[in-house]
């Protein structure tokens, strides 16, 4: 087990000193800003599916994609109930909210709140009486919301 000492290093966060000069993204070295530009400036997708011709900006995420959508693989299992899912990020979400209680969106018209974004549409509809509740602009004046989702 002495090979795994230094290990958690690895996981240390590094100084993000590399800025980018289109938004407030800092990568930790020249290699992950030039990643960024290219991901999310220059929305540049070099990695296509063979299956499905979907494109991604990283092969990592393509490989992810493959074994998701085509394979059905799930390999992230809860370990409260029988859900599993292709993300760690999904589990996450699914422990927060169905184990854990979190509610994370909530109406603007009433701040009642829901585990999920179809009973928050439900909600609307049905106690708000309004039909379409995609339609509803915010205060903010940011586009078309309904809601507000307050799980990060």
């Amino acid at each position: 087990m002495e090979h795994l000492e230094p290990h958690p290093f690895f996981h240390q966060e590094k100084p993000r000193t590399h800025p980018c000069d289109l938004c407030d993204y800092a990568g930790t070295d020249k290699f992950r800003l030039q990643k960024h530009r290219s991901a999310v400036h220059l929305k540049e997708r070099p990695f296509e599916c063979q299956q499905c011709s979907s494109r991604f900006s990283q092969k990592t995420h393509l490989q992810k994609h493959v074994m998701a959508v085509h394979f059905k693989e799930k390999p992230h299992r809860c370990q409260q109930c029988s859900y599993s899912c292709a993300s760690k990020g999904a589990l996450d979400k699914h422990s927060a909210i169905v184990h854990g209680g979190i509610k994370p969106h909530q109406c603007l018209i009433c701040a009642a709140s829901f585990g999920q974004k179809g009973h928050l549409v439900k909600h609307v509809r049905n106690v708000h009486k309004i039909e379409q509740p995609e339609a509803v602009s915010t205060a903010n004046g940011g586009g078309v919301m309904f809601s507000q989702q307050v799980f990060v």
